[in-house]
């Protein structure tokens, strides 16, 4: 790679950066959305690309993972804040609090928040409950670890909402692109799922981008090191640390080089298997 050209080490320099923003901001999506929502016990799950029963009530696994796929489908569309973290936050903040908007407005989803998240109304479980002023999941994720919550409000109003209608004139989402909520109807969240999975398949092979869903796999975590899923109590960045260690000692019987998810000499046979004739 050393011989090639500048263009070319330029550019995977930058996938490098882009996944290492990617592996933090994900880290941090499950802390923040677990704040917000139930634990997921597994029931209900679907893979990443998994297909859905029809007008099946999203889960809170289910949840997670369409909050996760529609946020780097966001964030592609912004090629400036894909290599900064602070922006990348940010728009993942917008995201959240996009679903968690839906949540409030859907009276069969509401059961998926976590009651003790402090930026719910204490009316949202009654017929009382009054939509027309909505509390936004920015301010309190701001208030509680110190943030500001001025910049993510500003690319909300800017940058997500704008997007959102986007998608949803193009037929990519369903819901209201007035209130942007509607998307976890039960007759709305199967569409939303397929078709904004063929629309960010269409961006990663058109563009030869890494596919970030990468994160969601059931292998995630010894493969690549990202957290084990669920709202589990554990240091994120050590368990990071751990896998990178683990993986880096981790050696294959028939090769000195370290696995990698790329590699594939587990599937090879040995040499001296090869009988020639």
């Amino acid at each position: 790679m050393t011989k090639l050209g500048s263009n070319f080490r330029e550019r995977i320099d930058l996938l490098e950066k882009k996944f290492h923003v990617s592996s933090i901001v994900y880290k941090k999506t499950e802390s923040q959305f677990y704040e917000i929502f139930k634990s997921s016990d597994g029931s209900g799950a679907r893979s990443s690309k998994g297909r859905l029963r029809k007008k099946q009530a999203c889960s809170a696994n289910e949840l997670f993972n369409f909050t996760w796929t529609l946020y780097v489908r966001a964030k592609v569309n912004f090629p400036t804040m894909c290599d900064d973290l602070v922006e990348s936050f940010h728009l993942l903040l917008c995201c959240i609090d996009l679903m968690f908007l839906n949540a409030l407005m859907s009276k069969s989803r509401r059961e998926l928040l976590n009651p003790t998240f402090k930026g719910l109304p204490e009316d949202y479980m009654t017929k009382d409950f009054n939509e027309d002023d909505l509390p936004s999941a920015i301010e309190e994720l701001c208030l509680k670890h110190d943030g500001n919550p001025k910049d993510p409000k500003e690319i909300r109003e800017h940058y997500w909402k704008p997007f959102i209608r986007q998608l949803i004139e193009r037929e990519v989402l369903k819901g209201n692109p007035d209130t942007l909520t509607g998307f976890l109807d039960a007759s709305n969240f199967e569409y939303n799922w397929k078709h904004l999975h063929q629309d960010y398949d269409e961006h990663v092979l058109s563009s030869g981008e890494i596919d970030e869903r990468i994160f969601l796999g059931d292998d995630a975590s010894p493969e690549i090191g990202t957290p084990l899923k669920g709202n589990q109590p554990h240091d994120f960045v050590d368990e990071y640390s751990r896998s990178h260690l683990r993986r880096s000692l981790h050696f294959d019987k028939s090769s000195v080089a370290p696995l990698t998810p790329l590699t594939g000499r587990r599937y090879l046979k040995d040499k001296e298997s090869i009988v020639y004739v």
